[in-house]
């Protein structure tokens, strides 16, 4: 097997979780009415999905992000060997001096992983790279926000983030064909970002006009994550990929490095 065909095998390891994400639109739209008898008797054990959806979605576009830089420029943004030798030297270098303990707690918890990189500026070039636009509209502080207050809180905190922020499905209404067909043929934007002056000015607006429930007043004020569209858009990045690599668009040493970087042990670092 040839390293063309090697890397779009690796980059389409990520279809596994979409179409785990398709099966949860499946139960939402076909299955829908016997999933809505047996969720409105046990309303506090079950959720529609979305929350899932979207943490497993991040890890995906997290590690297309690195693909995508690996094949740009190889390892020139990954911590490679010499840099934790270089790291390390710099550490025994002042090991025995009376300073190291005002830094020992910094170097030891900022010693440096094998394949390390900049998640969020990969996943800014990512975002900036791909010739559709996900809702972005190629502004780097909407892009960097996205992933700061919205990737970060529900990976690493569970909660969906710092602000008015809503997931929706776009499915509920359609059987799961229906919507897949739908979907393909009038994606919308991914990512409906507000503004935080837009929404406060909106929210004003609101209460103005003597509306006065909470939740209404929040769903309509916040920015909102489409999962079943950001399915379509993550398989459609899996495709461009794989037509740049066909294309000859990367450099033959670039896939030899991701092909490298997938197989090595410490990669996931």
């Amino acid at each position: 097997m040839d390293n063309k065909t090697n890397a779009k095998q690796i980059i389409n390891n990520a279809t596994l979780i979409i179409k785990d994400i398709n099966s949860l639109s499946l139960l939402r739209s076909e299955l829908l009415s016997n999933f809505e008898k047996i969720k409105n008797k046990n309303s506090n054990e079950f959720g529609q999905g979305q929350f899932l959806a979207l943490t497993g979605q991040f890890a995906v576009i997290n590690f297309l992000a690195k693909v995508n830089l690996i094949l740009d420029s190889g390892f020139k943004k990954f911590t490679k060997k010499e840099d934790i030798v270089k790291w390390k030297e710099i550490k025994d270098n002042i090991k025995n001096k009376p300073e190291y303990k005002l830094f020992k707690e910094y170097f030891e918890k900022g010693k440096p992983h094998l394949y390390q990189t900049n998640e969020m500026d990969a996943f800014v070039k990512l975002i900036l790279d791909y010739p559709v636009d996900l809702g972005f509209k190629n502004n780097n502080n909407n892009i960097k926000k996205v992933w700061g207050d919205i990737r970060n809180q529900i990976t690493h905190m569970v909660r969906l983030g710092q602000g008015n922020v809503v997931i929706n499905g776009v499915t509920p209404n359609f059987t799961y064909s229906e919507a897949k067909d739908l979907n393909s043929k009038n994606i919308k934007y991914s990512f409906d970002l507000m503004g935080i002056e837009h929404s406060l000015e909106l929210k004003n607006k609101l209460i103005k006009n003597k509306v006065s429930s909470t939740r209404e007043i929040y769903q309509m004020t916040s920015s909102r994550i489409y999962t079943d569209y950001l399915n379509i858009a993550i398989n459609n990045i899996c495709i461009w990929l794989c037509e740049k690599i066909d294309k000859d668009e990367f450099d033959s040493k670039n896939i030899e490095n991701l092909i490298y970087w997938f197989n090595a042990r410490d990669a996931s670092n």
